[in-house]
């Protein structure tokens, strides 16, 4: 096949098959995108600047400071089989009466999809769970409600 047809490594889009952007013209396997035209295989760019690379720094920090505070912490690992917008982390404490967090982790800039939203709202809405957005700019109001202030 010409270069022009399988252009695909030299394509910075999420997929691409052939020069063509067309999504359903893609079959996508575990980081690969495979041309229906040729079954040629190539390798698929990683997105450079995802929300989750972003988060994941403040995510490591938060669950530190839960740990530290006596928390058990459970994070959904591979979001895809996950229903979409559950919270990024659920935190339990051992001792009686402290709540069960469910949080949502994001940048400053970061926004709730709606899925998210009706999430929290959803588990917010049982007795003795708090849910919230927490930001790195709330790293105080976090450590207060983790160490149970």
């Amino acid at each position: 096949m010409p270069p022009e047809v399988h252009a695909l490594h030299s394509l910075d889009l999420p997929y691409a098959v052939c020069g063509v952007t067309n999504p359903t013209h893609a079959t996508l396997h575990l980081g690969h995108v495979t041309c229906p035209r040729c079954r040629r295989r190539f390798a698929r760019r990683p997105r450079t600047s995802s929300s989750h690379q972003r988060e994941a720094p403040w995510q490591r920090e938060v669950l530190a400071a839960a740990r530290t505070a006596g928390f058990l912490a459970y994070h959904t690992h591979d979001p895809r089989r996950s229903p979409e917008g559950f919270p990024d982390l659920i935190l339990a404490h051992a001792l009686p009466g402290r709540p069960l967090y469910g949080i949502e982790l994001k940048t400053e800039d970061g926004a709730t999809t709606d899925a998210q939203e009706a999430w929290l709202a959803a588990i917010g809405g049982s007795v003795g769970i708090v849910t919230a957005v927490w930001r790195p700019s709330m790293l105080t109001e976090v450590l207060a409600h983790l160490r149970g202030r």
